[in-house]
């Protein structure tokens, strides 16, 4: 079990999405996916080439070729988000600095939580727009989820162009060499009670209505004293439902065709014998072919729909008194390392 954990949502690319080139009516005034290295790419080439193929051949077989081609490299492109993830916690982060204010625009919500512009280019009517989200959103939904908001003190920078977030990172301490990848592929950091959101790696509010509700879960479970304690897939899986949850909320459609597209690809890895136990190691997540965190998603989703709400709030409540191992074996009637080595998909 890991005693340090440094969470970040891992962008998630259904297919539907990708295929689908139509900008949405309440698209954020921010650029779109940043296609940056060879990967994404040759990912996007891939579709052209299907549809192209889809649109000119009836050959089941070539057309299955073609398919299985994508999801091969998509599995690749989650992958390189998982070492990303991984990348940054190994380089030995502890704290987000806080990002200048001087002349930059700020925003304030009622609740004790502070929006900052992380370089100039993010305005005030961007940040009002994520106030907005959160207030009628990520609020409302962690009450529910985990019958608790983030307290005051908690720090949201957004973050306009991979420059500037890049420099940020390199301020928190993060190794050049690590940069790139972290700009480009990732969708949010916690540390503590700060958060730092790339708003250019977002398509539109719904992402990013997800993205601030997924975030403000680790900072819940910093807050609770249990985010370093919680194990990686407890952290991570709940952090996921939460903001699917607030996603759904903007576009319930898109959030299915995400749950559909990534339970289609993880019954492939299983079926294939791939699939990593829940308590695999950083070292072997750095080696898995595939979206590691949607299985933790799916391991805690699994516990809510077997026991309930209820019952696991109550266990993430009696974690400071009882400990993880403890709380889980009251709360679920068996040991965390039982239900570990017999999870399923």
């Amino acid at each position: 079990m890991k005693r340090y954990l440094l969470t970040g949502l891992l962008l998630a690319l259904p297919l539907a999405a990708l295929l689908n080139h139509a900008t949405p009516a309440n698209a954020m005034q921010q650029p779109k996916y940043s296609i940056t290295d060879q990967w994404h790419q040759k990912f996007l080439n891939d579709i052209q080439r299907f549809q192209n193929l889809f649109t000119h051949t009836t050959n089941p077989q070539q057309m299955q070729q073609q398919f299985g081609q994508m999801v091969n490299e998509l599995n690749q492109l989650n992958q390189q988000m998982m070492i990303d993830q991984a990348v940054i916690h190994r380089s030995g982060v502890r704290k987000l600095p806080r990002q200048s204010t001087s002349g930059r625009a700020q925003q304030n919500i009622t609740s004790g939580l502070k929006l900052t512009a992380g370089d100039n280019t993010v305005s005030q009517n961007t940040l009002q727009t994520a106030a907005q989200i959160i207030q009628d959103i990520s609020l409302p939904t962690l009450q529910q989820q985990l019958n608790q908001k983030p307290s005051a003190g908690t720090e949201i920078a957004l973050f306009s162009s991979q420059r500037s977030y890049g420099q940020a990172l390199l301020q928190a301490g993060v190794p050049r060499d690590q940069i790139n990848a972290i700009v480009t592929n990732t969708g949010g950091i916690t540390i503590g009670n700060a958060i730092w959101i790339p708003l250019y790696n977002l398509k539109d509010q719904t992402d990013l209505a997800n993205v601030l509700t997924h975030e403000l879960t680790h900072v819940i479970f910093n807050q609770q004293g249990i985010g370093e304690s919680l194990p990686t897939w407890i952290n991570e899986g709940m952090a996921w439902h939460v903001g699917l949850l607030g996603q759904q909320q903007l576009d319930p459609t898109s959030v299915q065709n995400q749950i559909n597209h990534q339970n289609q690809s993880i019954a492939q890895v299983a079926r294939s014998g791939q699939l990593l136990p829940l308590e695999a190691s950083e070292d072997n997540i750095l080696t898995a072919g595939y979206n590691v965190e949607w299985v933790d998603y799916l391991a805690v989703n699994q516990l809510l729909q077997t026991y309930g709400e209820d019952q696991f709030r109550a266990f993430l409540v009696d974690i400071p008194r009882y400990g993880v191992e403890t709380s889980f074996q009251q709360h679920f009637g068996e040991s965390i390392t039982d239900f570990e080595d017999n999870f399923t998909i």
